[in-house]
């Protein structure tokens, strides 16, 4: 009986030897930012993030990243999974802004088993609402 204790001992540190070794590499690196913005509205641009896996590149899917935004200091987080994508470029674009108003995002990379993955978090503004002003002429009749 003891002789069996000792060879499940040796066999389970045998495989809990070849875990550690054969553990993957695991790395995701995401490209600039680059935000253009209306009154009501932000465009955010990136390209794709890179996903290594044991120095192999791996494509991330559009249906793995999403936008977290919400107003600078307050207000409740809001998701926007929506991404159209050209190639490796990425468009974000969030409507119905507040205008004069600063927003903090996070763009998210959801790896699955491997966890999430965020890029740093960035702020932009809202443009201030113009108004067109019409000098009133006199007209002389």
């Amino acid at each position: 009986m003891l002789l069996y204790f000792a060879l499940c001992a040796i066999v389970f540190a045998a495989c809990e030897g070849d875990n550690n070794d054969t553990k993957s590499q695991f790395s995701v690196t995401f490209g600039s930012i680059e935000c253009a913005t209306t009154d009501t509205t932000a465009t955010i641009t990136t390209s794709r993030p890179v996903v290594m896996v044991n120095d192999t590149n791996y494509i991330v899917s559009d249906s793995d990243l999403y936008l977290v935004y919400k107003e600078a200091g307050r207000g409740e987080e809001q998701y926007l999974t929506e991404v159209e994508s050209e190639g490796d470029t990425l468009c974000f674009t969030l409507t119905e802004l507040k205008p004069e108003t600063e927003y903090t995002a996070t763009l998210w990379h959801n790896a699955g088993m491997r966890g999430m993955f965020q890029c740093n978090m960035f702020t932009f503004s809202t443009l201030t609402v113009k108004i067109d002003v019409i000098d009133e002429m006199d007209y002389k009749t």
